[in-house]
């Protein structure tokens, strides 16, 4: 068997490929997986495992305005989970296009201090950071009460 000039490069670019973590392209199991982390960390209360769902040029864009950065972002999580009492969001919808994951789905809870329930929508746009898909913008609204 005679071997290409190529064959060294093309076992290079193989063994790079095997040995390179990247994030999973499935987009049901990569949305499934990441919600889980996100639901994890809310119902643990650590918001500095929250926080690393995101990138660090994360923008969150809420109700209130845009929150921009992971440290503003772990901020305004310490503040909910002192505050809010929130329920596991669920997924409707995950793709992947062009490697960007959009993800949306539903979210209730309610003030820690109310019995009043609130819900609503969100979206995210998900990238790929060192192997792991993370957060980069999520956009979350609240529904009027009926």
């Amino acid at each position: 068997m005679r071997l290409s000039p190529l064959t060294p490069v093309l076992m290079i670019g193989l063994s790079f490929a095997t040995t390179t973590q990247a994030a999973d392209p499935d987009p049901q199991k990569a949305g499934r997986a990441l919600l889980d982390s996100w639901n994890n960390t809310m119902q643990q209360k650590d918001a500095v495992a929250h926080a690393e769902l995101y990138t660090d040029d994360a923008v969150q864009i809420t109700p209130g305005g845009p929150i921009s950065g992971r440290q503003a972002i772990k901020a305004r999580t310490d503040q909910t989970l002192k505050t809010f009492k929130l329920n596991p969001s669920t997924l409707d919808s995950s793709i992947i296009v062009n490697g960007v994951m959009l993800r949306s789905g539903q979210w209730s809870g309610a003030p820690s201090d109310d019995k009043v329930s609130m819900k609503g929508y969100w979206s995210d746009v998900d990238v790929e950071d060192g192997g792991k898909w993370k957060i980069k913008q999520e956009t979350y609204n609240v529904t009027p009460p009926n």
